[in-house]
């Protein structure tokens, strides 16, 4: 028997995999791409400086207000395939995927091949990696190299092998480029888990850590020495920092910034509610991975207390330590934030989904193998379990009829647990359990959300926007400003070969990029346009110099810096030192010293 699992649980695994990446490709065919990053990842697909330095327009002037590991992947497709929806967010579902398969190796090292199954299977149904499968947010693609962090690590710990550890330093050093700071949360999990559990002495796990640790520092900084050993005359401006450095857009706008212990400018996500632990049981994450949040807490507690008296080697009482404390540290993290997207949750998703099944495991272990208070304790969960979940979707509000769907299931699972029909009730209660998630999942598929994609239909806000600009699903050009081919002809027609041939706010003349025009230049950078670049000064410069050809009007007139597509709203960030004179003084000056160009489509302005 145990055989017969061993062999067809890649088969199974393969056929979750399968199964999900279909569904999001079916689902992308009305799939929500981003209004921010889908320019960017543009602006970046036919030019090697501006892809490794995460321009966001073509002419390499205004930086994304992060680092770019997550438009990479965006940008090469967009090289290869052309801009389209399909490009942008294929690979997001290559990584949703992808994780998938790493979640499974990783729980089938810890717990054996059947539940490395079943974790992989909780982790497909979890509406938040269905929601954000169909957009190119950063969060799938920081998910994957966690995930393979926790699969090195696993490795490192059953083995004691410098290089698994390595490769786990540098997985992380990968997802330092998709989430900065956030990544180096896994590495205080890494270092405990590794010196409780790995063979050796415990001057050896210290070197093995202190060797991984600086190559997976060096790693993650890489791109950020990169940037500022190099002159600001040679690359953009670096997004969300008021100095043009990209350690203060790490480590301030992105990092510290995030908590409210950062006095410059700063980016708080305010779509999840307040800070503390009501957030993670809120209507809104609760729906989006919350189902299994019961059955995870308590089989990190079972399992500990099991494996408690083990061998400080085992590799069961290591995998709860890794796992239990991924979730705590992320989660919490999260939780007391200061704001964030919906979508952030993703980033404990596969540790969730891990604890989730070595709960399952333990509960058909205390019904197969020694069928005692244990079971009958098993039992009892599952009914804690199941009003859990009948009570979230009983206040969401939506899909009541699965209640009776999941009681019925729960109590044939309850019935095969008194007759210690192990197999009956574990299947019986994984259908119980995965329901309504994979219920909400499926909904989600070609109806997310651009901005905030997420499973709880009270944020979706519609096909539309929410606050804070985007695009619409489906694809298109972000709204605001008059992209037409008629201008993006006639700006071909009439290039006067100058270095930036249009200069104008985001919401304006991301279309422009989209369409790879060349010379395309930001004003205020690429996000909400709240970069200090160029003051009025410099732009008088650039067009006294014969650098600059035009500049674009947005639809009221030239926009000032700081508002979003739609004016602001929740995710805006907060104006600080030089950037909103700066942006009154560039207004002012276009205001007097340009006019428009005759023989143009309207909103093209000559400036002298």
């Amino acid at each position: 028997m145990i055989m017969r699992v061993r062999r067809l649980a890649p088969w199974a695994v393969a056929a979750i995999a399968l199964a999900a990446g279909v569904l999001y490709l079916v689902a992308i065919r009305e799939g929500a791409v981003h209004g921010y990053y889908s320019p960017a990842s543009a602006g970046m697909a036919f030019d090697w400086h501006n892809f490794i330095y995460g321009s966001a327009d073509t002419a390499g002037f205004a930086g994304v207000d992060k680092i770019p590991g997550s438009l990479w992947p965006q940008a090469l497709s967009i090289s290869i395939f052309g801009y389209s929806t399909w490009a942008l967010l294929i690979p997001e579902v290559l990584a949703s995927v992808a994780t998938i398969v790493f979640l499974y190796l990783s729980v089938a090292r810890w717990l054996g091949t059947m539940t490395g199954v079943i974790a992989a299977l909780i982790y497909a149904c979890t509406p938040v990696v269905a929601a954000v499968a169909q957009v190119n947010v950063p969060e799938a693609w920081f998910a994957l190299p966690l995930t393979i962090a926790g699969y090195f690590t696993i490795r490192a710990v059953q083995s004691g092998k410098l290089w698994w550890l390595i490769g786990s330093g540098l997985a992380i050093a990968v997802a330092f480029q998709v989430k900065m700071l956030q990544a180096l949360l896994l590495w205080p999990v890494v270092i405990i888990v590794y010196l409780i559990a790995a063979p050796g002495t415990l001057w050896k796990r210290i070197w093995h850590l202190l060797v991984a640790g600086a190559i997976s520092l060096v790693g993650s900084l890489s791109w950020v020495l990169l940037v500022w050993l190099t002159p600001a005359n040679s690359r953009p401006w670096v997004g969300g920092s008021d100095t043009n450095s990209p350690w203060e857009m790490v480590f301030g706008y992105n990092g510290l910034g995030r908590f409210g212990w950062w006095t410059g400018r700063t980016f708080i996500a305010d779509f999840a509610g307040s800070s503390g632990f009501s957030r993670l049981v809120s209507p809104m994450l609760a729906v989006d991975l919350g189902w299994l949040l019961p059955l995870a807490v308590v089989s990190l507690v079972a399992g500990i207390v099991i494996a408690g008296r083990r061998a400080r080697t085992d590799i069961a009482r290591a995998g709860w330590i890794f796992f239990g404390l991924w979730f705590a540290i992320t989660g919490a993290t999260l939780v007391w934030a200061s704001g964030i997207h919906t979508f952030y949750i993703l980033a404990y998703a596969p540790a969730l989904a891990a604890l989730a099944a070595g709960g399952v495991k333990i509960g058909y272990d205390s019904i197969r193998i020694s069928p005692n208070r244990l079971a009958w304790l098993s039992g009892a969960f599952l009914v804690v379990q199941i009003a859990w979940t009948a009570w979230l979707i009983s206040r969401a509000g939506e899909y009541i009829w699965l209640i009776p769907l999941i009681i019925g299931f729960g109590i044939i699972s309850l019935v095969a647990i008194v007759w210690h029909r192990a197999d009956i009730a574990v299947a019986a209660a994984l259908i119980a359990m995965l329901l309504a998630p994979l219920t909400w999942s499926i909904s989600t598929l070609g109806a997310t959300n651009n901005i905030n994609p997420t499973a709880s239909h009270s944020r979706q806000g519609g096909p539309g926007m929410l606050p804070g600009g985007g695009m619409p699903p489906g694809g298109g050009r972000p709204p605001g400003g008059d992209n037409s081919e008629v201008l993006i002809s006639w700006l071909k027609a009439h290039d006067p070969g100058t270095k930036y041939l249009v200069a104008g706010s985001s919401d304006a003349a991301s279309g422009l990029v989209i369409a790879q025009v060349r010379g395309v230049m930001y004003l205020g950078g690429g996000f909400h346009d709240a970069d200090p670049t160029p003051t009025a000064s410099q732009l008088a410069e650039l067009v006294s110099s014969g650098q600059l050809a035009y500049v674009l009007q947005s639809m009221g007139g030239v926009r000032p810096g700081g508002g979003g597509p739609s004016g602001g709203g929740p995710g805006a960030p907060q104006q600080s030192g030089t950037a909103p004179a700066v942006s009154k003084e560039r207004t002012a000056w276009i205001t007097q010293h340009c006019a428009p160009v005759m023989s143009a489509p309207p909103g093209l302005l000559s400036c002298e």
